[in-house]
């Protein structure tokens, strides 16, 4: 089954993406 070996992958590239915009998000804030 392929979904056992891209569900993992597609959460880390979420994570990646939300981590990126909290990134972005505080150096707007200046923080």
């Amino acid at each position: 089954m392929t979904m056992k070996l891209e569900f993992p992958l597609f959460m880390f590239i979420m994570f990646l993406v939300l981590a990126f915009n909290y990134f972005e998000l505080f150096e707007f804030l200046g923080l």
